[in-house]
């Protein structure tokens, strides 16, 4: 057991990659990204309102009925059409895979149990894996350039932000685009892949001339 949760090799790792996402995919109709979970998350209640007043937009029959409730709320049932009476004429009732409301959307529940998982399973791997201990730095190189306590807490927070805006400028992170958007060819995704690979690897070997 212990072998196995050490690195695989990259082949293995490609194949259970490809598996995970591409599946992933398939199966559930959303590309997998811990970004995108994490926004649907903190976005729960906006993204839910936005994507109904788009489905209302261009659902002829949900325009119908929102017009019809909206007319008789304020003039009166009497205020209504005889023609739009008897409710709306085409189906509307079509439901996303997960959410049941027609916006097609993941609940954020899922999304949290999505991300909440991940913890769980690198928790467990490393158990059983043996030799937890935990620490409170990122290891010698960091603590190299940024040293320990405050210095080292403001640099990851400083890091953190310019990681997240740039997740958003960008449309997703390293498993959104690099995963799942380069799994199935997406332009976008193989030139931001490119792009934030292209750069830690600049960066890094910046660092390394400069402070190896």
């Amino acid at each position: 057991m212990k072998e196995w949760l050490t690195n695989w090799p990259f082949w293995l790792g490609s194949v259970a990659f490809a598996a995970i996402v591409l599946g992933y995919w398939k199966l559930i109709g959303h590309p997998l990204g811990a970004s995108g979970s994490y926004a649907r998350v903190a976005d729960a209640a906006s993204d839910r309102e936005q994507a109904a007043r788009e489905i209302a937009l261009s659902d002829e029959a949900a325009m119908e009925a929102a017009l019809r409730a909206a007319t008789a709320a304020e003039f009166g049932s009497e205020a209504v059409p005889a023609s739009m009476r008897g409710g709306p004429s085409s189906d509307s009732s079509a439901n996303g895979l997960f959410s049941g409301d027609g916006t097609g959307l993941m609940p954020w529940t899922a999304h949290l149990t999505f991300l909440l998982m991940m913890v769980v399973g690198g928790f467990v791997a490393t158990i059983l894996r043996g030799g937890w201990t935990p620490v409170l730095d990122l290891g010698a190189t960091h603590t190299k350039f940024f040293g320990h306590g405050i210095a080292a807490g403001v640099s990851l927070l400083v890091a953190g932000g310019f990681i997240g805006f740039g997740t958003r400028m960008a449309g997703g992170c390293s498993s959104g685009h690099g995963l799942s958007g380069c799994a199935r060819l997406q332009p976008g995704s193989l030139i931001g892949t490119a792009s934030f690979f292209g750069a830690a690897v600049g960066v890094s070997l910046l660092l390394e001339r400069l402070f190896g």
